[in-house]
This record gives C-alpha cells, sequence and structure tokens, in this order.
C-alpha cells in the first residue's frame, strides 16, 4: 500500500490492482464514453470517467461527484499523475490497462459503425429484392396481349355504358338543378335591376 495526501487527507493506494478489478475499470471507462446501448461517442467523459475509476479501483478515497472531478480536473489529473509516479506503483499494469481502455473504445466505435452500416446494407437488399421482384413482372407481361385490350378499350362504348347504367344520374341532376336555380337568381336579379333604372 502506497500513502500519499489528496486534499490534505491521508490517502492509501494500491500498488496494482487484480484482474477483475482491472477488466472493471476498463469497462467501466470504455462503457462510459462508447454506449453501445444509445449508439453515442462522448470523448468528453474520457477523463472524468478516467479519474473517477481511478479514485474508485486505487484509492480509499470515497466515490468522487462527477461534477466536482470535471469542475477540478486539473487537480484530479495531478493526483493521478503524481500518484502514477509514486514508488512501488505498477506503472507497467498501469499502461496496460490504459491502452486496454483505448482499444475497448476503438472497437465499441467500431460496432457502432458496424450496426450503422448493417442497417444501411439491411436496407439495400431490402430496396434490391423489391427491384428483382419488379423487374421480373415486367419481364413476364406479354405486351402484344396488353396492346390488344388496350386496343379493345373503345372510350365512346364505355361512355355509353356508363350512361346506360344510371350511375351518377343523382350527381348529374344535382348540378343541373343547382346551374337552373342559379339561372333564374340571375334572371330576377338583372329584371331587378332594369326595373329600378
Amino acid at each position: 500500500m502506497i500513502k500519499t495526501t489528496f486534499r490534505d487527507k491521508e490517502v492509501n493506494v494500491k500498488e496494482q490492482l487484480t484482474i477483475v478489478e482491472s477488466l472493471s475499470f476498463i469497462n467501466s471507462v470504455a462503457d462510459t464514453v462508447v454506449d453501445l446501448e444509445d449508439n453515442t461517442f462522448s470523448p468528453l467523459f474520457f477523463d472524468i470517467a478516467l479519474i473517477s475509476n481511478f479514485i474508485i479501483s486505487y484509492t480509499d478515497i470515497e466515490q468522487p461527484d462527477l461534477e466536482d472531478v470535471y469542475a477540478n480536473l486539473n487537480e484530479y489529473q495531478t493526483f493521478v499523475e503524481n500518484t502514477c509516479y509514486a514508488d512501488n506503483f505498477n506503472r507497467s499494469q498501469y499502461n496496460y490497462v490504459m491502452d486496454s481502455i483505448n482499444s475497448t473504445i476503438e472497437f465499441n466505435k467500431q460496432q457502432i459503425i458496424h450496426k450503422q452500416t448493417s442497417a444501411l446494407d439491411e436496407i439495400a437488399v431490402q430496396l434490391s429484392n423489391l427491384l428483382s421482384t419488379l423487374n421480373s413482372k415486367a419481364q413476364e407481361l406479354d405486351v402484344k396481349k396488353l396492346d390488344k385490350v388496350i386496343k379493345k378499350l373503345n372510350p365512346e362504348a364505355i361512355l355509353k355504358a356508363y350512361q346506360k347504367s344510371g350511375i351518377g344520374d343523382d350527381v348529374r341532376d344535382k348540378a343541373i338543378e343547382e346551374l337552373r336555380n342559379e339561372n333564374i337568381k340571375l334572371k330576377n336579379d338583372i329584371s331587378a335591376r332594369n326595373v329600378k333604372a
């Protein structure tokens, strides 16, 4: 155990971490910087997470308030740097942990990129399948038969059939009635003006 001080209080510092403590340290920092659930990358949190986890993992200081760490970043960084250079502190293990944190962050960033790329690839595959289906259906069309059907369509015959069916008679009759009423109103207005003149 290494003895040092922080903010005028005596602090005990571990010389090195166990493998479980190292993994916890690495994952906590990496997960804070790269959130795989929300697919976000927040490099602003790197120093804050690193310092907070250093204090939790290596020292007997109570877990620091993150706002305090952020507000006093230089003070905390100086404490961590000085502690890392204390006699008996296992700097090679700490450097390995730092390398592992950086590797894990990079790996997690690549996972986010891969998720986004996979989603775009899935959309591209679905569009490709749709276009293939449309293309095959278009090739199945017999253009000669389609041309014959179009020629058989006689617009005059369709219009006569529509008129004979009686469909739309109510709409036609209502429109005629409205025009007749409007015409009568206009005649009355004109007659009224002529009488006044």
